[in-house]
């Protein structure tokens, strides 16, 4: 026991205050005995040693896991306190854009709404400027009309002073019977053709001899280009709202009128 209170005591540094004397005195006997019970307690205090030892690492090491796993935890609240935040902050944000989003289709519709009550306003305006003009418009044609209509009735009255000719015999029996048939064929269709002066009757005329003055009742002129319609009939003529036709033939030929119903021709005499 002794033995190992010295052998611990030396182990652990504390061997200068240690009493060696019962050990020493019978140093001498005991030799071969010492030798072995100081290995076996050397041994046995290396092992507790390293027992101690072990055991300040494992605490170190537990120490350090706690201190790691705190950290560990610290580190963790505090990202969740910035995702929370963040989340958050993009929350805001994102009611904030919403509202922006709303103000500015508000804001956007007001603008479109008074654009289009200023638009609205100014068609409305235009449209009665227009429906102005247009009661305008229809009273002048109106006038037009009744101007055309009055002249048509004084024309029917008076006729309109042409010229024709055709050979002796055929104008001795106009002139007595005061009737003339439309032809067959012609620039303008089978029709009655008369020129506007005598001089202008040579040239058109089928047959030559007599020029007859003819007082005409054109009524409304149906114009044709100077290569005619050989198609025209009274009937397309009236289909068409006319009652006669005018060729514009070129000047140093003159126009040439042509009238398909014989009652149109008022009165026939020599030129």
């Amino acid at each position: 026991e002794e033995i190992s209170k010295g052998l611990l005591s030396v182990l652990t540094g504390k061997s200068q205050s240690y009493d060696w004397s019962c050990y020493t005195a019978n140093l001498e006997e005991g030799t071969l005995w010492r030798t072995k019970l100081t290995g076996s307690y050397v041994k046995e205090a290396q092992r507790q040693q390293r027992l101690r030892i072990d055991a300040d690492q494992l605490r170190r090491k537990m120490k350090d896991e706690g201190v790691a796993a705190e950290i560990h935890r610290l580190e963790k609240d505090h990202m969740e306190r910035i995702a929370e935040e963040l989340k958050s902050k993009a929350r805001i944000n994102a009611e904030q854009q919403k509202v922006k989003a709303a103000r500015e289709i508000r804001e956007a519709q007001q603008k479109h709404e008074v654009a289009m009550g200023k638009k609205k306003a100014s068609e409305e305006a235009e449209l009665k400027e227009l429906q102005k003009k247009k009661a305008s418009v229809k009273a002048e044609i109106k006038k037009l009309q009744e101007a055309q209509k009055a002249a048509n009735r004084v024309a029917q009255v008076a006729g309109t002073k042409l010229f024709h000719q055709t050979d002796t015999n055929t104008a001795d029996i106009i002139l007595r019977t005061q009737h003339m048939k439309p032809g067959r064929q012609g620039l303008a269709g089978g029709g009655i053709y008369f020129a506007t002066t005598k001089e202008l009757t040579g040239h058109k005329a089928q047959a030559r001899g007599v020029i007859l003055e003819v007082t005409v009742n054109l009524g409304k002129i149906h114009t044709l280009e100077a290569s005619g319609d050989r198609h025209m009939t009274l009937a397309k003529l009236k289909g068409m709202g006319f009652d006669s036709v005018c060729i514009a033939r070129p000047v140093q030929s003159g126009h040439e009128y042509v009238v398909y119903d014989p009652t149109q021709v008022l009165r026939i005499q020599r030129a």
